[in-house]
């Protein structure tokens, strides 16, 4: 099987997301909660994952909010 991923479409552990954004484990927990922050997927057992594009729209909006704010 020699299947590419389509870019973005990869899975960002717990601690790359963390670094990815900027934010606390905690920080992350919190606003998931409060529909916030994507969604996290079950990787087995206790592990967890995002999906890389929806990190990457995230942090796209946030950069997009924060210019209007500015403006």
């Amino acid at each position: 099987m020699n299947q590419s991923v389509p870019p973005n479409q990869h899975i960002l552990s717990l601690k790359i997301t963390t670094h990815t954004v900027s934010l606390s484990r905690a920080t992350i927990y919190r606003m998931m909660k409060k529909g916030e922050f994507p969604k996290s997927i079950s990787l087995g057992g206790s592990r967890i994952g995002f999906i890389a594009s929806e990190v990457a729209q995230w942090v796209d909006d946030k950069i997009a909010a924060s210019r209007r704010e500015a403006a």
